[in-house]
């Protein structure tokens, strides 16, 4: 059975909100580190490291395995009771005994669930007793804004929107905030990023359902978020850390685009193209969207 691409995402969305989230209500520090007690009594030992400064690595669950990271050193953190927190020991992390967490300047938030489904709840997203996910909230100050998740359609500021980060072909329907390049990392003036190592499917909410809550949503048996901190410029230095930095473009792609919706022959093509020479306006790149089958694309190949 063929799924148009808005029916595979609802298909997700329906799945993920059917699932139930066993929440996090507890931390204990035994002589390995931190306990995180979930409300099924389940419990999960998370594992933080530090990359340097301005990054923290935190891991829940089975490991997460891509080829988005290169080489880097880290430093595992350790560990000392605070009264009723467990508090890393130069890095900005603590854990709280009912549950709670504080990840550089970002709180933890937690809610019943009531409105909007299991992104509103801290914890693993089980289904039939299988971990499917995780969810992790964070408390967002009034009026910041937050950007990132790559390429968008309706703008770079996120503040009050949710996006289902996975790369698809969107074939131009609306009511989804999608893109062609999803990038799981989000960051806020506030001195503060969030990188998901995931290539699985990621749903954010940011702000969109509780106006001062960002709610993540990650597919996969684990966890792997990354914390980034500092101004604009060190999160994304700290970003390329982690993940190399982008290779230089070639010429001819910074050079000038014609794009319309849309040429329909190889014979508008070449006319427009006579029309740019003849206008002397250079072009470098002609634009044929990938939706257009058929002679144009066709012909094209064929010459």
């Amino acid at each position: 059975m063929n799924l148009s691409n808005a029916a595979i995402l609802d298909a997700a969305a329906l799945a993920l909100d059917a699932a139930e989230v066993d929440s996090w209500v507890g931390a204990h520090l035994d002589t390995d580190g931190p306990v995180l007690t979930r409300e099924s009594g389940a419990r999960d030992r998370p594992i933080v490291t530090t990359v340097g400064d301005g990054i923290i690595r935190v891991r829940i669950g089975a490991p997460v395995s891509t080829s988005m990271l290169v080489e880097f050193e880290e430093q595992e953190v350790s560990w000392a009771a605070s009264g009723d927190r467990i508090v890393g020991v130069g890095a900005e992390i603590a854990f709280d005994s009912d549950g709670g967490l504080r990840l550089g300047p970002l709180v933890r938030s937690r809610g019943d669930g009531s409105m909007g489904g299991p992104g509103l709840i801290p914890g693993a997203v089980t289904r039939d007793g299988v971990i499917s996910g995780w969810v992790e909230r964070f408390a967002l100050h009034p009026y910041t804004g937050v950007f990132g998740g790559g390429e968008s359609v309706q703008g770079p500021e996120l503040r009050g929107r949710s996006r289902w980060m996975r790369n698809v072909e969107t074939s131009g329907f609306t009511g989804y905030d999608l893109g062609y390049l999803n990038v799981p990392l989000l960051w806020s003036p506030d001195g503060w990023g969030l990188f998901v190592h995931s290539g699985a499917a990621l749903r954010a909410d940011i702000g969109r359902t509780v106006s001062d809550v960002l709610s993540l949503a990650a597919e996969g048996e684990g966890l792997d978020l990354f914390l980034l901190t500092g101004t604009p410029a060190e999160i994304l230095a700290n970003y390329h850390r982690l993940t190399g930095r982008p290779g230089t473009m070639p010429e001819w792609a910074l050079g000038t685009w014609m794009s319309r919706c849309s040429y329909f022959s190889e014979t508008e093509i070449h006319r427009m193209l006579d029309e740019a020479e003849a206008a002397d306006c250079p072009i470098d790149v002609v634009h044929v969207d990938a939706w257009q089958t058929g002679e144009v694309l066709v012909d094209l190949a064929c010459n």
